[in-house]
């Protein structure tokens, strides 16, 4: 049973190539594998270790979000090592946990514009591209991982619509407004032909002519939040608040759904109890006999 977790990289693969899932997905299935693999303290039947795991999960103030993933990629496991005749117990996950929906955080359509105002205020030699960044994330309401597989092909390419490829390789269809054409526009003629480019391909480089890294766009982002005042802003904070904002301007859930990329509904209603939400807020701060 110790040596349970030492098919992590045979699982990897196997979700490469036959689930053809995207790297970020299977780094964060290794991690939180990885996880497991530090913690469980194996027992006499595996069942038992596995519900111990559970036990220490809740004890230790994990989100329901975080601890349904966590057990979720383990029970895929599980059943990858079942499947490959490698594990004969049946391991029943069985767990129950309580309700809770957490809303992700958006900023308002004020706060978008005072954001984007700070940076074009700003006498940096990579303003253009970090204003086409920022706005590729808030009007394609992309992942970062999406944004990063960007080409100049793409965008030059691209009339009406911009080919997103998102998870699992899926691609989605997202509408190529006028002014984020000008931003990028800008951005390519401004500053990234005059870098050095190794032949990327890639939209968004750094300064070295390389493509840009995750990181690097989530240093960008809070560097951009600390200089507005604008707090909790991270790369996702765009998405979430590109698709509230699409549902509080009157766009179906099922329209918001696709633009997302979302698999299911049931992951795009959150915004619609966002955008409820701020409908609420707005009348009690606005209606003059609310407290009546």
């Amino acid at each position: 049973m110790k040596k349970l977790f030492n098919y992590i990289n045979d699982f990897c693969l196997y979700l490469e190539c036959e689930k053809g899932l995207a790297k970020t997905s299977i780094l964060a299935y290794r991690s939180d594998l990885n996880h497991a693999k530090k913690y469980i303290v194996f027992h006499k039947s595996l069942q038992d270790s596995v519900n111990q795991f559970f036990n220490y999960l809740v004890t230790n103030s994990l989100s329901s979000y975080s601890i349904k993933r966590k057990l979720s990629v383990l029970k895929m496991y599980l059943k990858y090592l079942s499947d490959e005749s490698i594990l004969s117990e049946e391991i029943v996950f069985n767990f129950q946990l309580r309700s809770e929906q957490k809303l992700p955080f958006i900023l308002s359509k004020k706060e978008i514009e005072l954001f984007f105002d700070y940076i074009k205020r700003q006498n940096l030699k990579t303003k253009y591209r970090d204003i086409a960044i920022i706005e590729c994330l808030y009007s394609l309401g992309c992942r970062v991982s999406e944004l990063l597989s960007l080409t100049l092909k793409d965008v030059l390419n691209s009339k009406q619509f911009i080919r997103i490829k998102g998870k699992g390789s899926k691609e989605r269809l997202v509408p190529y407004s006028d002014s984020l054409k000008s931003f990028i526009n800008d951005y390519v003629e401004h500053e990234r032909s005059k870098v050095n480019v190794f032949n990327q391909t890639a939209l968004f480089l750094n300064q070295y002519g390389k493509k840009m890294t995750r990181f690097a766009i989530y240093q960008l982002i809070k560097y951009y939040s600390a200089i507005s005042n604008i707090k909790g802003v991270s790369p996702h904070v765009f998405r979430h608040s590109f698709a509230t904002h699409l549902l509080e301007g009157g766009a179906r859930l099922k329209e918001v759904q696709m633009l997302l990329g979302h698999n299911h509904i049931s992951s795009t209603q959150i915004y619609q109890h966002l955008s409820k939400s701020h409908l609420r807020k707005a009348y009690l701060l606005a209606h003059p006999r609310v407290t009546l």
